[in-house]
């Protein structure tokens, strides 16, 4: 589902909880970025691939169903139209970072979120 408040490029939010997307996407709307929301890797890549979706960043959850979020990046990595897009990653694992050694995130957030840090990494990616 994309959500647009400007014709940018959207942000990627890939979350299985169904709040964290809505609150995740009405927050970057509110700073006027288009978003874009899956449930989880798979639906993602479904997005960028068939649906053509370029997103100017991707905020990816790590611990989900169907696909993770190590696997999708991983996929994503070898995929040459979709290397390029940055990704944040966030989870609630005791050591996120440790987690995601080897991915070559552009930033890693422990949660619960710092939203004013996440709205800074996002500006960083796509403008404003």
């Amino acid at each position: 589902m994309v959500s647009s408040t400007s014709s940018a490029k959207p942000v990627l939010i890939v979350d299985d909880d169904e709040d964290t997307r809505a609150a995740l996407a009405c927050l970057l709307q509110t700073e006027g970025y288009a978003t874009a929301c899956a449930d989880n890797g798979a639906t993602a890549l479904t997005l960028l691939r068939q649906e053509h979706l370029e997103p100017c960043m991707i905020l990816l959850d790590l611990n989900m169903p169907v696909m993770d979020g190590a696997t999708f990046r991983n996929i994503q990595r070898d995929d040459p139209r979709l290397a390029a897009v940055p990704v944040a990653v966030y989870s609630g694992v005791d050591d996120v970072a440790k987690a995601v050694d080897g991915l070559c995130v552009a930033h890693v957030f422990q949660k619960p979120l710092n939203l004013k840090t996440l709205v800074n990494v996002v500006r960083q990616h796509c403008g404003h």
